[in-house]
């Protein structure tokens, strides 16, 4: 039998065996076959980090990081065509209610869905909050309920008034209560500074005595006049304006008596000093004119009386337009001292250069305080055909004097309630 161990005896020791073999085979793929190198996992995004100026988009799910203002833009469109969808859905369930009711169903229905604010926010071209801007003469507010009206400007305005006293005063109140101590005297000039902060005079005046406030400052209309709107500013120039009044009247009548005399005079010295005189003679036939002597004497008497006291309004300061038409009155016989500032009013550009600008003048400032150059009132007041027009005057006028009566009796029930019973303090509110 062979023995089969017999080969591995004889073997060529120089010949490789087949671990050496193998062992040079993978040495030489090595050398030659490169293997790939292992696919890195590619970081997580941290969309709650996204760069300055961006925004995940679409939030949620998002695909990628966005501009704000295009994310702003594109959600605001999004958003406005939801609302938008929604009330047209529910825009049919007052189909069949009277027309008045649906109108302020579909209103409030809009501002539920904030429709206008949407409609807005997706087109940057309308800067203009629609309800905000009148329309037509009306503008759209709500009250203090939260309903909306669509009512003239005007009516919004008193409402608005109304309103800001209401928050002022209960302001007023609040921060008295947090700023005052037990001693009244020294609460005075907080109480004071809290309704000067507050505005709380200025709007009670807006809200409830505008008119008032007209009559006692119609002179200073857009801001024109100075800024004192105390009746007796130019109490003074006043009284002295109605004696300058009566005494200009008296001087124009002994103007007007001796017109005629005063012609004749001028006559005979004209046709006197056409013949080279005028001599004695002639001045003694002028002198003897009928009546010329004693109305020559009443007019320069009429005359001084006038122009002194116009010298006593031109000493004064005027601060209101009153005033000042008084000074432009006062100037008129300085100017035209024969009397005829009414009857050289037809002359025009034919008048005399320097008394056309000052007629231009006086009758500036008298048009600006409504009165002519007798100190006579022009036009009816704004105020009273306000009042006669509008009756909310009138319920205003309650309203201010049914609070003036209960303001003190709520400050006397305060009081007992304290316990103090004392004499009520003046209040905050007015």
């Amino acid at each position: 039998m062979r023995n089969p161990l017999a080969r591995l005896v004889h073997r060529d020791p120089a010949k490789p065996t087949l671990r050496e073999r193998a062992a040079s085979l993978k040495a030489s793929a090595a050398r030659v076959i490169r293997r790939p190198k292992p696919v890195e996992a590619e970081p997580e995004v941290d969309w709650n980090s996204p760069p300055a100026g961006f925004l995940d988009y679409p939030h949620g799910q998002p695909a990628g990081f966005l501009r704000v203002d295009l994310v702003v833009a594109n959600e605001a469109q999004r958003l406005h065509d939801l609302a938008l969808a929604e009330f047209e859905r529910r825009s049919t369930s007052w189909d069949d209610c009277h027309p008045d009711m649906k109108a302020g169903q579909l209103d409030k229905l809009r501002r539920l869905l904030r429709l206008d604010e949407l409609a807005r926010a997706a087109d940057p071209t309308k800067a203009i909050p629609i309800e905000f801007q009148p329309r037509d003469g009306t503008i759209l507010y709500e009250d203090a309920s939260g309903r909306a009206h669509r009512k003239p400007v005007a009516d919004w305005i008193s409402f608005m008034a109304m309103r800001m006293f209401s928050v002022a005063r209960g302001e007023s109140g609040r921060l008295f209560n947090e700023r005052a101590g037990t001693d009244q005297e020294a609460n005075r000039p907080i109480e004071d500074r809290i309704r000067r902060e507050l505005r709380l005079d200025a709007l009670h005046d807006l809200a409830f005595r505008s008119n008032a406030v007209f009559e006692a400052g119609k002179e200073y209309a857009l801001g024109r006049g100075p800024l004192a709107v105390h009746a007796n500013d130019d109490a003074e120039i006043l009284a002295l304006a109605r004696q300058f009044d009566e005494a200009h009247a008296a001087w124009l009548v002994t103007v007007e008596a001796g017109r005629e005399p005063t012609e004749q005079y001028e006559r005979i010295i004209r046709e006197a000093c056409a013949r080279g005189g005028p001599t004695i003679d002639d001045y003694r036939r002028a002198e003897a004119v009928p009546r010329h002597a004693e109305t020559s004497e009443a007019e320069e008497d009429a005359f001084g009386v006038a122009t002194d006291i116009g010298m006593a309004i031109y000493r004064s300061n005027p601060r209101t337009l009153l005033g000042l038409a008084a000074m432009a009155r006062a100037t008129i016989p300085n100017i035209w001292p024969q009397g005829n500032y009414g009857p050289d009013a037809s002359l025009g550009s034919e008048e005399d250069v320097k008394e056309e600008a000052a007629r231009k003048l006086i009758d500036a400032c008298l048009s600006l305080a409504g009165v002519d150059w007798k100190g006579q009132p022009v036009g009816a007041s704004l105020a009273t055909a306000g009042e006669a027009l509008d009756p909310v005057f009138a319920v205003i006028e309650r309203h201010r004097q049914t609070y003036a009566e209960w303001r003190p009796l709520m400050e006397a029930l305060s009081e007992i309630r304290a316990g103090t019973g004392r004499v009520p303090r003046r209040g905050v509110a007015r």
